[in-house]
C-alpha cells in the first residue's frame, strides 16, 4: 500500500488514472480507449511519431473534434497551439508526459494505492479517453474526504476548456478543507 507523504495536505486532480488498471481490464470499451497506454510503452517511437510532419499527430490530438480541446466553444487559438508545439518541440519535452504512461505498468502485479489526503477529483463528462465510471470507482482508493465533480459537456482538457470553473472548484475545496481542519 502506498500512502502519500504526510506533507501533502490536499490532493486536487483533473482526472486520476493511476488507480484504475483493474477497471480498464474489466471494461472492454475503456480498454480500447486506453490502448494508447500500450503504444507509449515502446521506447522512443511515440516521441518520434508525435514529432514527425511538424508535430501533425500532436496538433490533431489537441484540435480534433473527437479528442481535442474545444468543448463549450473554447477552441485553441493558433497562438495557443503554437505555444503547445513550441514547448513539446524542445529536446526531451515529449518524454515526460509519455513517461507517465510508461510508468503505469510499473506497479504490476496490481497493487492498491491508498490516498490519505482530502481529495478533489475533477472529471470531464465528455472525456474521449476515460469513462466517467472510472472517476466514480476512484473513491474506494481515498481514505479521507473525497469530492468528485463531473463537469458536463467538458472533455479530457477540462482545465483548458473551463478554467474559471476549475479554479473556483479548487479554491473552494482548499478553503473548505482549511476550515474543516480549524
Amino acid at each position: 500500500m502506498l500512502l502519500l507523504e504526510k506533507e501533502a495536505n490536499h490532493l486536487c486532480c483533473c482526472f486520476m488514472d493511476f488507480q484504475n488498471s483493474e477497471y480498464i481490464l474489466r471494461h472492454p470499451a475503456q480498454l480500447f480507449k486506453s490502448s494508447y497506454y500500450y503504444f507509449f510503452q515502446i521506447p522512443w517511437f511515440p516521441e518520434f511519431m508525435f514529432s514527425i510532419n511538424d508535430f501533425k499527430a500532436l496538433k490533431h490530438l489537441f484540435t480534433s473534434h473527437s479528442t481535442g480541446i474545444g468543448r463549450k466553444g473554447c477552441r485553441l487559438t493558433t497562438e495557443d497551439l503554437e505555444a503547445y508545439i513550441y514547448v513539446f518541440s524542445q529536446p526531451g519535452a515529449l518524454s515526460g508526459p509519455i513517461n507517465h504512461y510508461r510508468n503505469i505498468f510499473s506497479c504490476l502485479p496490481l497493487k492498491h494505492h491508498m490516498v490519505i489526503t482530502p481529495t478533489l477529483l475533477l472529471w470531464g463528462e465528455k472525456d474521449a479517453f476515460m469513462e466517467v465510471e472510472m472517476a466514480e470507482v476512484t473513491k474506494i482508493y481515498v481514505k479521507n474526504y473525497f469530492r468528485l465533480t463531473i463537469l458536463s459537456e467538458t472533455s479530457h482538457w477540462l482545465q483548458q476548456e473551463q478554467p474559471d470553473i476549475v479554479n473556483k472548484l479548487i479554491w473552494t475545496f482548499l478553503k473548505e478543507e482549511t476550515r474543516r481542519k480549524d
